[in-house]
Order: structure tokens, then sequence, then C-alpha cells
């Protein structure tokens, strides 16, 4: 039961964090990637004592190497959704993640599947899933597979990056004396 709970947990954490990145507040402060990023790692330090309440604390050094990893991935990933878009960025990285964690599932740790045609067919569906919906999110609105044409002024520039539609640049510009 804890592990679906934990499971469920990370979805709906993994699934929402770049959400914030794309809010109106922090697209007007121009918040760095690092900057964000040691936001997120503060969160994470701060809230993994709650788990550690139940749990047994064990160091290993594959905690280190974690760590070492997630910071640059957790930067890229919010590079990714400023310029990319949460749906397109969450949908590659994701795709990415079933394949490496299948990987070191199946290969490292020598985790049993049941039936190796339906471990494939399941892995094939995962992966055309989300190939799918980066495809269907790459086509915008309407699905026409059109892009918006290059910025002409500056305030265009400012709309160019997706999610920014609903940014008022003429009032972020009043208030920095643009």
């Amino acid at each position: 039961l804890y592990g679906w709970l934990a499971v469920g947990g990370a979805c709906l954490c993994f699934g929402t964090f770049g959400v914030p990145i794309k809010s109106e507040a922090v697209l007007r402060a121009d918040v760095h990637p690092l900057v964000f990023q040691s936001y997120k790692t503060f969160w994470t330090f701060t809230t993994c004592w709650a788990v550690l309440s139940v749990e047994k604390f064990q160091f290993s050094p594959w905690g280190l190497i974690s760590g070492l990893c997630w910071v640059p991935a957790g930067v890229a990933a919010i590079v990714a959704v400023k310029n990319a878009g949460l749906a397109i960025s969450q949908a590659v990285w994701q795709a990415h993640i079933i394949v490496v964690s299948f990987r070191w599932g199946l290969l490292a740790f020598r985790e049993p599947v049941k039936s190796v045609a339906l471990t494939v067919f399941a892995v094939c569906l995962l992966m055309g899933g989300v190939i799918g919906m980066t495809v269907a999110a790459a086509r915008g609105p309407g699905g026409s597979g059109s892009r918006p044409s290059a910025p002409q002024d500056r305030k265009d520039a400012d709309r160019s990056f997706v999610g920014a539609e609903n940014v008022d640049t003429d009032r972020l510009e009043d208030e920095q004396g643009l």
C-alpha cells in the first residue's frame, strides 16, 4: 500500500513541478534556472525529513550520485519548460525516463518480467503515447502544424516563447520603465 501511495505522490509531484515555471509571477521576475532549481532543492531537502521520520535513514554513495545527476537535470528541465513548453518538455523527458528506468530495472537489477512480449508491447505503447502527445502539442491549437512566424518587434519577441501568451508585456514594460 505504501509503495502505491508513494507512486501516486511521485506522479503528482513530478507531473506538476514545472507549472510554477510558467506562472505570470515567475515569468515577470525572469527567475534564472539555477535560482529556480535552488528553490526546488531547498524544498526537496526540507520535505524529505517527513519521509525519513517513518523510514530508516541509511547513507549510500548512490544518494550523492543521484543528487549530482538531479541538479543538472532539474536545471535542464526548467530551461526546457521555459523554451519548449510544459507539455512537450514533460513528454520528451518522460519518454527517456521510461527507457532508462526500464533498462536499469531489467539489466542492472535483473527485475523479472512475466511476459517479454507483453513487456515490449507495453513499453512501445508508452513510448507511442508520449510521442503522440509531443506531436499533438507541437502542432498547436487546431492541429494545423503551423507555427507562428518570426517575431517582428520587441513585443512580439517577448510573446514568442510557448506559454507567454498570457503575459501582459505592455504592463510589464510600464512597470520596468521601458
